[in-house]
């Protein structure tokens, strides 16, 4: 687990609670891009979430180096109305400085890392690539 308090702003995990949220629209100095991986929610489906958290994600961080910025992870709570389930169980959000510069670091080690998705889940993940236009890192 990562220390938020400690972590620098830009690491797996952690983000600065002290940085400000930054508008693209306003200042084209900051452009990052976000890889959304999201596991839908399926009744009887097998997902790890310690796994999830304390080795697969720590393993792409590793993998990508500086191609990756920093992670978020998502535990999936609830739907829209009471007692909905939540559409997705888990996802994780990868930040990098563009799609190239995502897939210079994950292309090289993509066969390892989507290997190891069988031993936290048997869902398919749905992805998306998404400029970030508004928020922090």
């Amino acid at each position: 687990m990562v220390d938020t308090a400690t972590a620098p702003a830009r690491t797996g995990g952690g983000v600065n609670p002290n940085s400000k949220p930054v508008n693209k629209q306003s200042s084209k100095e900051f452009s990052v891009i976000k890889v959304s991986v999201m596991y839908p929610h399926k009744p009887g489906a097998r997902f790890d979430h310690d796994y999830y958290r304390d080795r697969h994600m720590p393993l792409l961080q590793a993998r990508m180096g500086k191609a990756c910025l920093f992670y978020t992870v998502d535990k999936g709570l609830a739907g829209g109305a009471p007692g909905q389930p939540p559409a997705y169980v888990a996802m994780c959000h990868v930040y990098a400085e563009s799609v190239e510069a995502f897939q210079a670091g994950f292309g090289p080690h993509a066969k390892e890392i989507l290997a190891d998705i069988a031993n936290y889940t048997d869902l398919q993940p749905v992805l998306q690539f998404s400029e970030v236009v508004v928020g922090q890192p």
